[in-house]
Formats: structure tokens, sequence, C-alpha cells
């Protein structure tokens, strides 16, 4: 189960920002939102299902990244144990990001229950 989720936004002036968090434990290398981001910009790889997923590891942790859009110019990284293995979550982390995308108001304070939702059923 991924140790947590992290929506990452671009900014024109700081580069990536968290935006929010719901992190069960751990903690956020302070350069992750813009080396995600950064990720995901230059070739906008996309996958055979014209999704974009970016997977890296820092330090013992593994991420998997999903870019939303670019209007947004956002995207939902899960924060991994070093043992799982990123494409198993691929699908959740769609899911979540269409929980994310038919919000309207402020979905940062629901993060925790989206995050039950999807990956504790």
């Amino acid at each position: 189960m991924p140790l947590g989720l992290i929506i990452i936004k671009w900014d024109n002036k700081l580069g990536g920002v968290v935006e929010a968090r719901y992190l069960r434990r751990g903690w956020i290398p302070p350069s992750l939102p813009t080396t995600l981001l950064s990720m995901h910009f230059p070739n906008m790889k996309v996958d055979q299902n014209g999704v974009d997923f970016v997977k890296t590891k820092i330090g013992n942790l593994r991420v998997l990244s999903y870019f939303i859009g670019t209007k947004t110019k956002r995207s939902i990284a899960l924060v991994l144990e070093e043992t799982e293995n990123p494409d198993s979550f691929k699908d959740k982390i769609v899911k979540l990001a269409e929980k994310i995308n038919r919000e309207e108001g402020d979905y940062t304070c629901k993060l925790s229950r989206y995050y039950s939702d999807v990956f504790e059923k």
C-alpha cells in the first residue's frame, strides 16, 4: 500500500509546488515536486494507452507520478515502499485522478478519504 500521495502543481516562478499531500508516514524531499514535473514536461512520454506516467526512485522510496493535464499543470504522485512495483498502481492512480478532477471545490481536505476509497478497499 502506498505510503502516501502528493498533488503537485507547476508554478512558473517557483517550479513544482506541493498543492496537497496525504502521507501515512515518511517525508517528501524538497526537490521532488520540481523533479517530477520536469520529468513529465520535456517529452510528455505517453504510454500505449495515451497516459503520461513517470516512475523514479529517490533514496529507498519509489515514486509513481501521473500527469493530469496541460490545463491544470498538475500531477499526482504516489510515494511507495522500495519493494512495491509502481506498475501495479497505475489503474488506481488514474481512479484517484478522476475523483480529484470531478471535484469542483477544494479537494485538498478530502485526500485522506480519497486515499482510503482507492487504496484501502
